[in-house]
């Protein structure tokens, strides 16, 4: 999975599998086809790292972990 600039921090699996997020410290987190390896969501603009994320347990929202931020 390319894309991260830095390091990856965090890696959490959707409850139903077909999506993996990732949490890097270049300020981003991105969510992937981990089938394909294609990147299907991009979130950037976060202050600081990224350093955890974790899928709701339904699957319809994401929670991420930044400098001083939820």
């Amino acid at each position: 999975l390319d894309g991260h600039r830095g390091r990856v921090w965090g890696l959490s699996f959707s409850p139903d599998g077909r999506e993996l997020a990732s949490a890097g410290g270049a300020q981003t987190v991105r969510v992937w086809n981990p089938t394909t390896g294609d990147e299907a969501r991009k979130f950037g603009g976060l202050r600081g790292g990224a350093y955890a994320v974790e899928f709701h347990p339904a699957g319809h929202a994401l929670a991420v972990a930044a400098d001083n931020t939820v």
